[in-house]
């Protein structure tokens, strides 16, 4: 099938055409240079056939997700965003290289540098998921290069447009877990993690897990071998990684890892074994909301400023990227008497750090009781399934659903209804919590039993 001409470019105050970058399914990137400050930047306009209030409302909150998540270094920068005066929404981008997607197929990367990529890119999905946005869109073409040679995530929560969970918004089939082919979930943390394993398998095999040379590796042969787990294993990757990828791109959700987050760790051990260089997992933290943990260390180490990240186990791998300890080094001395005038400043300073901890865990405190509640469950016994459903406790813009269940899936959605399928006799349980700004709240259970 033809590719569509783009559509023309918008005037834009500012800013200078150059020329087209790319088009796709529901928008075009063009080449602008921005005036003031003088740089070139790429332009993403969404196509004037699907914009609508809904969508328009909907551009706005993913714009301003996209806008927080963008500080992250391998999450593609976004400068700013309107709409032009021709109506169709616009995203001002940093302008990076689509490279490493069109190479990969013929220029594979070699497994320590697909494990440099994979843990840098992960990293930037786990703030996501953090911060209840997902990306649904994971793949080699989604992964651009900075002018400093840097991977970034692009397309970050723009291509689903706010859909709820249950519909897929732009499937990319050779990268899609096999619940999205199916139609049972539009998804979740589980398929990132098989799509980010899918992603790291194509980067080293130089093609996607399904596709099998000599074979059929249209969409729909794609589809059909995803859904039945028919992939082919590469012998370009390591034994070690492997073992890692198979568990990412397990058949079920329940068997694939619980976050991106303990794939990375994984992933950070293999580095390790091999004798690569270990590459930092780097997660937004709120400095203001971290524990600052003085640890005693052996002889053989220095004293460290360790960051305790909130809601999450740490790992000497694990980095804040909001959080600079470049200068926490050096072992502390004895206090000599001399400097009895410094140690009193010292101690007045501690008393006015003291106040804005504590005032600081008062605002954290107080945020986190604005956060609503979902109240009670309702639940519907049906026939293989149970359905769940509740009432909204007050969302706004940006907030999302966080649903676990009692078989190890973890999702992100809007809407208020879920299901689960299971046989007469299991008992089949789900907690909701709302989750807004990155802070989720208390949550809620409800469980029931299929019907025969």
């Amino acid at each position: 099938m033809a590719r569509r001409l783009p559509s023309a470019p918008p005037v834009l105050p500012g800013f200078s055409h150059l020329h087209v970058l790319g088009t796709g399914g529901y928008a075009d990137v063009f080449l602008y240079e921005q005036a003031l400050p003088r740089r070139p930047v790429a332009v993403k306009v969404l196509l004037a056939e699907l914009v609508d209030e809904e969508v328009r409302r909907s551009f706005r909150s993913e714009v301003n997700l996209m806008g927080r998540l963008s500080s992250h270094p391998s999450i593609l920068t976004v400068h700013s965003a309107s709409v032009a005066s021709d109506g169709r929404p616009y995203l001002v981008m940093e302008l990076a290289s689509p490279e490493l997607g069109e190479r990969f197929r013929t220029e594979p990367l070699a497994p320590e540098a697909a494990m440099r990529v994979a843990i840098r890119i992960g990293a930037a999905l786990e703030t996501a998921h953090r911060a209840g946005v997902l990306h649904r869109d994971i793949k080699p073409a989604n992964i651009l290069t900075t002018s400093f040679g840097h991977p970034v995530l692009s397309d970050f929560g723009i291509a689903g447009l706010q859909h709820d969970a249950t519909e897929a918004a732009g499937v990319s089939v050779p990268w899609a877990a096999p619940e999205v082919l199916r139609g049972d979930t539009g998804g979740t943390i589980a398929t990132e993690v098989w799509s980010l394993g899918a992603t790291v398998f194509s980067l080293i095999a130089g093609r996607s897990p399904a596709e099998q040379p000599g074979r059929a590796n249209d969409h729909a042969a794609l589809t059909e071998r995803i859904i039945a787990h028919d992939l082919l294993p590469s012998r370009a990757i390591p034994s070690a990684l492997r073992t890692v990828l198979d568990k990412a791109l397990a058949a079920k959700p329940g068997d694939r890892f619980e976050s991106v987050e303990a794939m990375l760790l994984e992933l950070q051990r293999v580095q390790a074994e091999l004798g690569f260089d270990v590459t930092p997992i780097e997660v937004e933290v709120d400095a203001w909301a971290a524990d600052a943990v003085i640890e005693a260390e052996t002889e053989d180490d220095s004293d460290a400023l360790r960051l305790r990240q909130r809601r999450s186990r740490r790992s000497p791998g694990i980095t804040g990227s909001r959080v600079d300890i470049s200068q926490s080094t050096g072992r502390r001395q004895p206090q000599k008497p001399k400097r009895f005038a410094v140690g009193i400043g010292i101690a007045a300073a501690s008393v006015v750090v003291l106040g804005i901890v504590t005032a600081a865990a008062f605002a954290l405190a107080s945020l986190t009781t604005q956060i609503p509640v979902v109240g009670e469950i309702a639940v519907e016994a049906q026939p293989g399934r149970v359905a769940f459903a509740w009432e909204d406790p007050g969302l706004v813009d940006t907030d999302t659903y966080h649903v676990r269940t009692s078989t190890g899936d973890a999702l992100i959605q809007g809407g208020r209804e879920f299901a689960m399928s299971g046989a007469a006799g299991d008992r089949l349980c789900i907690t909701v919590a709302v989750n807004r700004d990155g802070s989720t709240g208390e949550t809620t259970e409800a469980c029931g039993e299929p019907l025969p």
